[in-house]
């Protein structure tokens, strides 16, 4: 199976769309707009993360939780 990484999501919303962005369920990273997490994290290896989980809330937000290391692994 391909690998969904934070950057190919990123990709497709738009850069004033607010994402929610978690490091695991109980551990956020934080909340930022498109444009300034690409500019914030631009040469940062959390881009090429992988995706375990995208969310939306009834009322639109988007919540990313990245796959952690460990779980690479297996």
């Amino acid at each position: 199976m391909k690998q969904i990484l934070l950057v190919d999501i990123l990709a497709i919303l738009k850069n004033s769309e607010t994402i929610y962005l978690y490091e695991s369920p109980n551990h956020s990273i934080g909340s930022f707009c498109v444009d300034r997490l690409l500019a914030y994290f631009s040469d940062a290896a959390i881009l090429n993360r992988e995706v375990q989980l995208i969310e939306t809330t009834a009322s639109g937000l988007i919540c990313i939780t990245l796959k952690s290391d460990k779980e690479k692994e297996k």
